[in-house]
């Protein structure tokens, strides 16, 4: 499939680049090690964030609350809530320059599919928010992670701002062919077009905790 190449504007491009360079090729198996892996990676996109001075920023959450994160759900929203106080703190930004969003998502038959909070600069109201994420349902390896995505795309984005998605869940969304995918996602969009819309956009998305195709909620 031939790729879709989509300007971006200086400060964009190469907080997207440094971004895809962290996230390197590591695979993390165990418990422990997928902490450490997704704790390190987030750490390093806060370092990639705290680059940017005087501009406008808008970094959005996705997290997966399926029950295949219970292990480690408390390490990853402690990290996302480390990132939004220092760089909030950092007084690299002046006040209102950070607003931080949060979309919880877990798969079809849940209790929800998604659970968006929308995006506040009050670092307090993002640490309530996280506080309410429970890990649990699931059921097949792949989580409606499309569904996340179109709420992302869809979200109140402030046209001059750093925009970044940073998805984080250890499964693919539904639809790519993922061996044990014996559901579909609650939207009609491929990933790969909201994806392709969001860099359009503008929005660049990374992941800081690969999947595990073998993993199973």
């Amino acid at each position: 499939m031939a790729e879709t190449m989509v300007e971006m504007a200086p400060m964009e491009a190469t907080v997207a680049t440094a971004a895809t360079a962290a996230m390197g090729e590591t695979e993390a198996t165990t418990v422990d090690e997928r902490d450490l892996y997704c704790e390190l990676h987030l750490h390093t996109l806060l370092s990639i964030v705290l680059l940017i001075h005087d501009i406008n920023s808008d970094l959005l959450f996705l997290q997966d609350c399926t029950g295949s994160q219970q292990p480690y759900i408390k390490a990853s929203t402690d990290s996302i809530l480390n990132i939004s106080k220092r760089v909030s703190s950092s007084g690299k930004l002046g006040a209102g320059a950070l607003r931080v969003g949060l979309v919880a998502f877990r798969d079809v038959g849940d209790e929800y599919i998604t659970k968006p909070f929308g995006f506040t600069s009050d670092v307090s109201v993002m640490q309530k928010n996280l506080s309410t994420l429970v890990a649990t349902g699931g059921g097949d390896g792949p989580e409606d992670i499309t569904a996340a995505l179109d709420v992302a795309l869809a979200s109140s984005w402030r046209v001059d701002a750093i925009k970044m998605v940073i998805l984080i869940s250890d499964a693919p969304p539904h639809g790519i062919g993922e061996p044990g995918d014996v559901g579909k996602s609650s939207v009609s969009s491929h990933p790969v077009n909201i994806a392709r819309r969001m860099a359009e956009l503008g929005i660049t998305i990374v992941s800081p905790m690969p999947y595990a195709p073998d993993n199973v909620c």
